[in-house]
């Protein structure tokens, strides 16, 4: 296998996912013995199940998303004779790994489970339909029309795996990122003296009497990692879930490299692939200083960055565990100042992710007018068209919802044609019903 085949089995996958269609209502009249013209006791039909995403701590990786991509919930049961309601549809749980996030299909987050047993609906199911004993009214004492149950669309989604992680050490190849992940934790990263010693990212775990954090390891960063050079485009966006990023700048003469015009440059480019990435807390550290014959490269460095941006560096060599006391005590202290803020936010555990759009929308076709929104669409897919009496009812609800002034009002006229889902009608307006064509 690939390496790059292996990453998108690991981190990133697209699935389908639907939520169940609701179930319809029914229409049925009581007949007994003694009551042969009963009154109606249509039962409603069950809504139909969500798919629900929850993070579970088990789960490592979107492995098994790679083999089963179509998700659907079951749907609503259909309403019965003698007012017998439908049952609800079961919801459709699949677990994620913690630090899972959701894109649309523009690529924007969504939703992010980035703590255990969070959960999201990522596709509701649909509503029950109503049966005939619903619509008793004084008016209407024998209604022979029910709905039917709401059917909904499935849609792909986009799910990716961010690393959590308290802190990134990020670096151009070969500055050491490894020889310091090692000398903070316990972890055992490949280290070697040439480039792209590390193809994935690396974790480990700084404990402390007191305090603890996740250190990660971000490979592959060089110019142009936002567009996809070296490996940084498959890593960039594991920084965006670390709360500080360590800068790592080698100094050595032997290495050739101005880490002035480094840092700079890998700025650059956490900055094209995502603006949020420079807004976090950055701490500099200056490496393998156990290689320089002084210190004026040292003093270079350290009047840049105090002039330029008012920051203190860390002096280290990890090689020689140089330095690393005071870096670990300066990470340290601004995470907890980090986790202090964050108690006085208010944490979402539940959440349906995508939204409805009530507002009704009106777009023109050519000669004909087109009318979008949740709720003017499902009322529509939930009328049984063969009834008379629905019909009535569906032009009620239009009446509700201010349809016909709405549509005057973007400038449709008597006669025009109005499409709602798959169906079309005459515009008769002021009237108490639209031919259906």
């Amino acid at each position: 296998m690939k390496y790059k085949e292996k990453l998108d089995i690991l981190d990133e996958a697209r699935i389908f996912v639907k939520g169940g269609d609701g179930g319809n209502g029914c229409v049925s009249f009581l007949r007994t013995k003694y009551k042969a013209k009963g009154g109606p006791n249509g039962g409603s039909g069950g809504d139909g199940g969500n798919v629900i995403l929850i993070a579970d701590l088990t789960k490592d990786s979107l492995l098994d998303f790679n083999y089963n991509v179509h998700f659907k919930a079951e749907r609503g049961e259909h309403g019965k004779g003698g007012n017998k309601h439908g049952k609800t549809g079961k919801n459709l749980i699949i677990k994620v790994p913690v630090g899972t996030v959701i894109k649309d299909e523009n690529g924007l987050v969504t939703a992010d489970l980035y703590e255990n047993g969070m959960e999201m609906i990522i596709a509701k199911g649909g509503r029950g339909g109503k049966g005939n004993k619903s619509f008793v009214s004084s008016k209407l004492r024998a209604p022979t029309f029910a709905e039917k149950g709401e059917t909904v669309d499935g849609k792909w989604i986009n799910i990716e795996l961010r690393l959590i992680a308290d802190i990134g050490i990020v670096g151009f190849p070969n500055v050491g990122k490894s020889t310091l992940l090692s000398k903070l934790t316990s972890a055992k990263p490949k280290i070697a003296n040439y480039p792209f010693t590390t193809l994935y990212p690396k974790l480990g775990v700084r404990g402390e009497e007191d305090f603890s954090y996740i250190i990660a390891e971000i490979p592959g960063l060089v110019e142009g990692a936002h567009k996809g050079a070296g490996l940084g485009i498959r890593f960039l966006k594991h920084l965006l879930r670390t709360e500080i990023i360590i800068h790592i700048l080698e100094v050595s003469i032997s290495s050739y490299r101005d880490p002035i015009e480094d840092y700079k440059k890998l700025n650059n480019e956490m900055k094209l692939f995502d603006k949020q990435l420079i807004k976090m807390p950055q701490i500099i550290a200056l490496n393998k200083v156990d290689l320089l014959k002084d210190d004026e490269e040292i003093k270079r460095v350290e009047k840049f960055f105090k002039e330029k941006y008012k920051k203190d560096v860390h002096i280290i060599s990890a090689l020689m565990s140089k330095g690393l006391e005071n870096l670990s005590i300066d990470v340290k202290n601004q995470l907890k100042k980090i986790e202090e803020r964050k108690k006085k936010k208010p944490k979402i555990i539940k959440k349906y992710i995508f939204k409805e759009k009530k507002k009704i929308e009106i777009k023109k076709e050519g000669s004909t007018f087109r009318v979008m929104g949740n709720e003017v669409e499902r009322i529509v897919k939930m009328t049984d068209f063969d009834n008379s009496q629905a019909i009535s009812y569906l032009q009620k609800r239009f009446d509700k919802l201010k349809l016909d002034e709405k549509l005057l009002k973007y400038g449709a006229r008597e006669g025009d044609t109005i499409l709602i889902c798959d169906k079309s009608f005459e515009f008769v307006p002021g009237k108490s019903n639209k031919k259906r064509r």
